[in-house]
């Protein structure tokens, strides 16, 4: 089974010449940010890394389209099926960066990069090794494509960090996860309005 991210070295860093540059996307927004569509993105990467080891990928639902989400779904329960386990240990995100946007007829979108450096590997059933290092870290990659209907604006947070559960009440960080850490139930965050739509490299 081949993995959903694709090493460092295999990415050009123009790899896209038909994306407009974010420097002309504040004509369109002014209240884009570019540091919470990175922390959003980064949060997504470590979720998905996550979900495909312990097979649990609702936490990111409320934030990628339906079509992407079952992707999600179907390779977690391939794993399951395989009779493998994957193990990816000590995830960090290196760098996100914008790339670009891209105006469709209904849709604006925008790719992101992101850069994970992460110990992974694969067992079987009695826990031997079957692919992979239990000890060495791999850099990799993942392209995330985002979209929005187009004329939407980003909504103004006004300092906003954070959301009540409102199932147990307790704070939700809201460029963290839709899961809360109290009870387990998801909470959509509303404020941030684009969709994941798609990971150019997915297998």
């Amino acid at each position: 089974m081949k993995s959903i991210f694709t090493p460092f070295h295999t990415m050009a860093e123009d790899e896209d010449p038909s994306l407009t540059p974010m420097s002309q996307y504040s004509s369109r927004d002014r209240s884009f940010s570019v540091p919470a569509v990175q922390s959003r993105v980064s949060n997504l990467c470590i979720q998905l890394m996550f979900g495909l080891c312990d097979g649990d990928m609702e936490p990111l639902k409320p934030y990628v389209t339906d079509s992407l989400f079952n992707h999600f779904k179907a390779m977690a329960d391939q794993w399951k099926q395989s009779g493998n386990t994957l193990h990816i240990e000590r995830p960090a995100v290196l760098r996100t960066e914008i790339l670009g946007f891209r105006v469709l007829p209904n849709e604006d979108h925008i790719h992101v990069r992101c850069q994970i450096r992460a110990i992974q590997y694969v067992t079987d059933c009695r826990g031997r090794l079957v692919s992979g290092d239990r000890s060495k870290e791999v850099f990799v990659s993942a392209v995330w494509v985002f979209a929005r209907e187009t004329g939407k604006i980003t909504q103004r947070e006004s300092g906003l960090v954070s959301v009540q559960c409102p199932s147990c009440g307790v704070p939700i960080n809201v460029y963290d996860s839709a899961r809360c850490p109290h009870c387990g139930a998801l909470t959509p965050v509303k404020l941030f309005n684009w969709m994941a739509c798609a990971i150019l490299n997915l297998q």
